[in-house]
């Protein structure tokens, strides 16, 4: 590999990454408590013993591991290793009334109704009984001030997913009436294990606080769980709900694009051994609240990157890595943007359409690429999903994701499609000349081919390099001048879903997501059955339509009212008023 840069300050990996990240001094380790915002969860099991057994041996003392990212206040990635959590399912018990508040006789009889779900085979787990209303499913008759009657449900809690997993499947088969809040997400049980404890969950992209308590803090090196600038471990006593702290961390950003040639002169194929990727473009920049310590990474500063397929001449204000295969070019970049910049969002234009499936496709050519290892948890190479989006507004799209824990994926040609309703175009060109004034760099396709191809040369390739660039840049401008980012943050807390959720799933999980809390705050329990007996004799009341007075007014003037739909847009156009914009 050979890098080249009209500055040599960024022509090295290191020298990246330390303008990505700045410089993290003794001083700043010492701090009383740590504060940062919540961006991804994910929860899994260590490994189990080497015989498979799901039960005993190795595996049954060993916890779940949860691991928490965010970015802190100077735009540090973060990465908490929590001790401690364990996993509820809620169990309902009917019969909970005929024991008279007798706690062993209803343990009893609880242990009894398990074990023959478990047949024989119960995981280990600790249970307490709460009271809690019923709520589930629509019951005739009753007013919207009557109260709902409350019933009587054991909270059994695992130490491991493997163990929740069997218990909920086991319970569900025997008793499907009585298991509640099983598909609820495992990030929401953990928020909302907070609520049980302190009265208040941590929001989904939200503020955590971690207690001073024997907290260690350390860098994440060498050899450490993940790719993020800070580790640390704690108990999850330790951990606490920050609601008061409204602002966006200051999120490290890297909008990227590909370019590709075809050996027939077509469109590019990745299925076909002959098409190739030649250049991937990246621009890194920090997104929300700059962060204002003396060292802290990037503040007001842009860093772009472009990986080339051959030779290539330099171009002002951009570092050029030059590689001899497509598979050194995609893992240099893969290295670059996980481990060295160690970026929190990827953006693209495009890209769930395009780029990630070429990239994807292109990387199972030689079983030695490590382009998919860009997940925050090191050495875990993910797995791309193929999924269909369909809907009446938007029609069907087949799009290609990346789910990588610990950052998430924004692809602004969708999200521009989904909510500007009013653009004639959704070009990248149209799109960037209508909000920010600008257009794309004007280079022919076949510029491209000749660029890679056998009578091409350096300064070829440095035009399509410049052009990529600017590909990255746009897309990167309008999140910024959209408010992109801010607004899927501030609608994440809203809805209690995590910002990787918010990108890649329907509306569903935000409505079941707010409700779950909503009831939980009310004391309910979410039930996914309805009850056994619902009065059948009445219907649902409809719209109420009334007579119109035909007739011409002459004197007197008329108001009418035009609903579009029953409920408002969502931003169908730039608010035209000045307080919620910054230039």
């Amino acid at each position: 590999m050979k890098s080249l840069h009209a500055d040599s300050s960024l022509a090295t990996p290191e020298k990246l990454m330390a303008a990505c990240r700045g410089e993290l001094g003794e001083a700043y380790l010492k701090g009383c408590g740590y504060s940062f915002q919540l961006l991804d969860l994910h929860v899994s099991d260590p490994s189990i013993d080497d015989d498979g057994h799901l039960f005993g041996g190795t595996a049954e003392g060993a916890p779940c591991i949860v691991q928490v990212f965010g970015v802190d206040v100077d735009g540090r990635s973060v990465m908490v290793q929590v001790d401690g959590f364990q996993i509820p399912l809620f169990f309902e018990l009917p019969w909970a009334e005929r024991c008279c508040g007798d706690r062993n006789q209803m343990t009893e009889r609880l242990m009894r109704d398990i074990s023959g779900a478990f047949r024989g085979r119960a995981p280990p787990f600790e249970f307490d009984i709460i009271r809690a209303s019923r709520l589930g499913g629509y019951i005739a008759g009753r007013t919207a001030d009557e109260p709902i009657g409350r019933s009587s449900f054991a909270r059994l809690r695992f130490n491991r997913l493997a163990h929740y997993s069997f218990a909920q499947r086991s319970l569900k088969r025997a008793y499907p009436d009585r298991v509640a809040e099983e598909r609820v997400g495992l990030s929401l049980k953990f928020c909302d294990y907070f609520r049980q404890r302190d009265g208040v969950e941590i929001d989904a992209c939200g503020w955590v606080g971690i207690q001073q308590s024997n907290t260690p803090l350390c860098l994440g090196i060498d050899g450490s769980p993940s790719l993020c600038d800070v580790e640390i471990t704690c108990d999850i006593r330790d951990i606490v709900a920050l609601p008061g702290i409204n602002r966006l961390a200051p999120i490290l950003v890297a909008s990227y694009d590909i370019e590709c040639i075809s050996a027939d002169g077509g469109f590019p194929d990745p299925e076909k051994p002959h098409d190739r990727v030649t250049v991937i473009g990246t621009t890194y920049r920090r997104v929300g609240s700059l962060p204002s310590r003396e060292g802290a990474p990037m503040i007001n500063g842009t860093v772009r990157t472009s990986h080339v397929l051959g030779s290539c001449d330099a171009v002002d204000g951009c570092v050029i890595h030059c590689y001899s295969t497509e598979t050194e070019l995609m893992d240099g970049w893969s290295r670059e943007f996980s481990q060295f910049a160690r970026a929190d969002c990827l953006i693209s234009y495009n890209g769930l359409s395009f780029d990630n499936r070429f990239l994807v496709e292109r990387a199972k050519f030689d079983s030695r690429c490590r382009l998919l290892y860009l997940s925050k948890i090191r050495g875990v190479a993910i797995e791309s999903k193929k999924t269909t989006l369909s809907s009446k507004s938007m029609g069907d799209n087949e799009v290609y994701r990346l789910p990588m824990p610990g950052r998430f994926e924004l692809d602004m040609y969708h999200w521009i499609k989904n909510r500007l309703k009013h653009l004639k175009s959704l070009k990248l060109d149209d799109v960037a000349s209508e909000f920010l004034g600008e257009k794309k760099v004007e280079l022919p396709y076949s510029a491209i081919g000749v660029a890679f191809g056998p009578d091409g040369s350096p300064a070829l390739r440095a035009e399509v390099v410049h052009y990529c660039a600017k590909d990255c840049d746009l897309p990167l401008r309008l999140a910024e001048k959209l408010h992109t980012i801010q607004e899927i943050s501030e609608m994440a807390r809203v809805c209690h879903t995590l910002l990787p959720d918010m990108l890649s799933r329907g509306e569903q999980i935000k409505v079941f997501s707010g409700l779950l809390i909503k009831a939980h705050h009310d004391g309910c329990i979410l039930t996914d059955t309805l009850p056994s007996v619902i009065p059948t004799d009445e219907k649902y009341v409809g719209a109420t339509v009334l007579e119109p007075m035909t007739g011409f007014y002459n004197d007197l003037p008329v108001t009418t009212l035009d609903f579009a739909r029953s409920s408002p847009s969502p931003s169908p156009s730039p608010s035209p008023s000045p307080s919620p914009h910054t230039d």
